[in-house]
């Protein structure tokens, strides 16, 4: 049609979010385009509440062609502070299996997104209900949890060991691609 430029959309993000808005960037700069389709209707506030601190994670975080990111396929408690994380690595390696699969053909890593992912996944599921367990008071908690927690506290504050792994996995684990070197 005159006046209209050809369509050139290779991925579609839906319900993008934070985690859709990185991996649309990031395909751009790997020279692919993306279109980015999320509701931003307001809508009334039907109730208010607080919410109480839970984990989720879909297993596996893809389907055929259909790819989960971010809090769309896992949701960890905010004590670790893991989900954008989280949702940045889903989509840097995301990213970079279409990537590789535009410019190749290669699916392997594609069809290797949820393992890849997961590995961090339930790594960051596990540090966040540990600090979790360790940083609030349980509603049936009793005088044992309490001082079970007053003890890990110790332990974390005490032994150089326990404060590193507290600051490696809070501060972000490593990332890796499968066939790169730190």
């Amino acid at each position: 049609m005159p006046g209209f430029a050809k369509l050139r959309t290779q991925v579609s993000i839906v319900g993008a979010g934070p985690a859709g808005l990185i991996l649309s960037r990031l395909l751009h700069l790997e020279g692919i385009h993306s279109i980015v389709v999320e509701s931003r209707a307001r809508r009334p506030i039907l109730q208010k509440g607080v919410t109480p601190m839970r984990s989720f994670v879909a297993e596996p975080m893809q389907y055929g062609r259909l790819f989960l990111a971010g809090d769309a396929a896992h949701i960890v408690p905010p004590t670790g502070a893991k989900g954008l994380d989280l949702a940045a690595a889903d989509v840097r390696i995301l990213a970079r299996a279409i990537a590789v699969w535009y410019r190749s053909g290669a699916a392997d890593l594609l069809a290797r997104y949820s393992e890849i992912c997961l590995r961090r996944v339930w790594r960051a599921q596990h540090f966040s209900w540990w600090m979790t367990s360790m940083l609030h008071r349980p509603e049936c908690g009793d005088g044992f949890d309490y001082r079970r927690q007053l003890a890990e506290l110790e332990h974390v504050t005490t032994s150089r060991a326990a404060a590193t792994s507290l600051a490696e996995n809070y501060t972000g684990l490593p990332f890796t691609l499968p066939g790169e070197r730190l």
